[in-house]
C-alpha cells in the first residue's frame, strides 16, 4: 500500500515534490498559492499566470514552469526562486537583483532534507548560477550588463 508521501515521490514531478516544501526553504508562498499559479501558467502554455500577494506583502508570479523538472517563481521584486528536480535531488537557485544580481544554490532531497550548499568560486563578486545538464554553472555579472536568468 502506497502512502501519500511515497505516491508523491513516485510521481517525480516538481509540483508533487513542492507539496511539502518547508517555510524555511520557501518563506514567500505556500503550496496552494504557487500550485495555482503554476497550473494556470501550464494551461495557458506560458501566456498567463496569477499574481498573488506573498507572505511579506509583495507580489509573486510564475516565470517558467515545466511540470517534470522546473518551477521558476518571481517571489518578490528582484528575487527569483528557481526549483529544479534532477533525479532525487531538488536544486534551488536563488537569484537576488538590486541592481546587480547574485545567486545562491542549495541542494535538497525530495523530502526537503538539506544536502548541501554549492558555493561559487571565491574570485566572483556577483556570481550568477545556472543549471545546465544537471550541473551548476557559475558566471559573473559585470557592472555594465543585464543579467539573464534562463
Amino acid at each position: 500500500m502506497m502512502t501519500a508521501l511515497s505516491m508523491r515521490a513516485a510521481e517525480k514531478n516538481i509540483l508533487a515534490v513542492m507539496v511539502d516544501v518547508p517555510f524555511e526553504v520557501m518563506p514567500y508562498l505556500q503550496y496552494p498559492q504557487f500550485s495555482r499559479m503554476a497550473l494556470r501558467y501550464e494551461v495557458s502554455n506560458g501566456l498567463e499566470t496569477d499574481t498573488v500577494e506573498n507572505y511579506f506583502g509583495g507580489r509573486s508570479y510564475v516565470k517558467q514552469f515545466d511540470r517534470s523538472q522546473r518551477l521558476l517563481i518571481a517571489v518578490a521584486d528582484g528575487v527569483d526562486f528557481d526549483f529544479h528536480l534532477v533525479g532525487d535531488t531538488v536544486y534551488l537557485l536563488r537569484h537576488y537583483c538590486a541592481p546587480l544580481c547574485s545567486s545562491s544554490v542549495s541542494l535538497y532531497t525530495t523530502l526537503w532534507q538539506k544536502i548541501s550548499d554549492i558555493v561559487p568560486p571565491d574570485n566572483m563578486l556577483f556570481p550568477l548560477a545556472e543549471l545546465i545538464d544537471g550541473q551548476v554553472v557559475w558566471t559573473e555579472q559585470k557592472e555594465d550588463e543585464q543579467p539573464v536568468i534562463r
